[in-house]
């Protein structure tokens, strides 16, 4: 939710901030080595990910869309639910069933 970039890219990866975030941790690194207290280096990170998460709102609302998705179709048999629910959340629905022989 902090980058726009696919979860995938991050798997089995040990990244350094500067490679992700590369404008943003040239402003943040030297703040944070300015600051003398820990919790004014907390309150620059908070500050930091929380502009981050705003930025990419949609996503959020995304996830919770999907979300509320699945807790519906979990209430349910699924393919008596689906319609329903699809048709709440004002999306089309398609299901395909694939004979595999």
């Amino acid at each position: 939710m902090f980058f726009n970039a696919p979860v995938a890219a991050f798997n089995d990866q040990m990244l350094d901030f500067c490679d992700v975030a590369v404008v943003e941790a040239k402003l943040l690194h030297p703040q944070l080595q300015e600051a003398k207290a820990l919790a004014e280096k907390i309150n620059l990170v908070e500050v930091f990910l929380l502009a981050r998460l705003s930025r990419y709102q949609c996503k959020l609302e995304k996830l919770k869309l999907v979300g509320g998705i699945m807790q519906e179709l979990n209430k349910g048999h699924f393919f008596e639910n689906i319609n329903s629910v699809a048709t709440r959340y004002g999306i089309s629905y398609t299901v395909k069933i694939i004979n595999v022989v």
